[in-house]
């Protein structure tokens, strides 16, 4: 923009008044009044003004959205990030308690399979001696027999004179060999307890 020839529309003081033109310059002839100036510059430079404003407050609006969506997307990462180590810290938690848990399931599986071993063990047990007081019994009701048998041997050699030799030794061979069998039956009872 430049100035030259353009005068202000304001008239210029009267001669001889401070600020005022000498007198001697007022013999020139004064300057077109004012000059008006091409409409289509005054249009482009008001154009050209209200583009760079629009540009700028368009720049200005983009960089506050900007800068607020920046805010947000740091504000949304720290509470992610927190949500994170609280999930990892829960997460942790949860393994500790699952391992100790499984521990404990392993000690409580330990002792089912001992209790059961030793209920098993009771059980064989109280059934070994069922069966070993069923065994004894029959021993002692066999041992009775061996007992009763050796009385009625005593009898008959008191009255020898009724039965032969033969058939009195025969018998005794019998009761003999039935009451050593008893008594090495007892004595493997014995030895087995």
């Amino acid at each position: 923009m430049s100035q030259d020839h353009y005068t202000s529309p304001v008239p210029p003081p009267p001669a001889g008044a401070p600020g005022g033109v000498p007198p001697v310059a007022s013999a020139v002839p004064p300057a077109p009044a004012t000059r008006k100036r091409s409409g289509g510059r005054l249009t482009a430079l008001i154009l050209g003004w209200t583009a760079l404003t629009a540009g700028v407050l368009t720049l200005a609006g983009l960089s506050a959205y900007l800068w607020l969506t920046h805010e947000q997307w740091v504000d949304q990462n720290d509470a992610l990030r927190a949500e994170a180590l609280e999930m990892g810290e829960s997460l942790a938690v949860a393994r500790s308690d699952a391992e100790a848990a499984e521990q404990s399931l392993d000690e409580v599986s330990a002792q089912l399979t001992e209790a059961k071993s030793t209920i098993s063990e009771f059980a064989n047990t109280d059934a070994n001696a069922s069966d070993d007081l069923v065994y004894a019994e029959d021993l002692i009701e066999r041992m009775i027999v061996c007992i009763d048998e050796q009385a009625d041997l005593a009898d008959h050699l008191r009255e020898s004179w009724r039965y032969t030799t033969e058939s009195l030794r025969a018998v005794e061979a019998n009761i003999d060999e039935y009451c050593s069998t008893l008594e090495e039956a007892w004595e493997e009872y014995e030895a087995e307890r």
